[in-house]
C-alpha cells in the first residue's frame, strides 16, 4: 500500500501578503467549523476524555506535573 507523504509549508518561500492570505483563509474554515453546534459539541466532548485520561495518566504531557514550560 502507498501512504501518501504529508505535504509540507516552508512558509519562509512564501511573501508576507500571502502568508496572511493563507491563514485569513484557515482561520475563516476553522470559525466556520466551530460555528456548527455539532461540530462544537464533539470538540467539547473530546476536550472532557482528553481531561478525564490526563488526568489519570498523572498529568498531560505538555503541561503535567513534572513539565518544565
Amino acid at each position: 500500500m502507498n501512504i501518501p507523504k504529508k505535504p509540507r509549508f516552508d512558509l519562509s518561500q512564501m511573501g508576507e501578503a500571502d502568508r496572511h492570505n493563507l491563514s485569513a483563509t484557515f482561520y475563516g474554515a476553522v470559525m466556520r467549523f466551530y460555528d456548527d453546534p455539532a461540530n462544537r459539541a464533539k470538540f467539547e466532548e473530546w476536550m472532557r476524555q482528553k481531561s478525564r485520561s490526563t488526568n489519570t495518566a498523572g498529568g498531560s504531557r505538555l503541561y503535567g506535573a513534572n513539565a518544565t514550560n
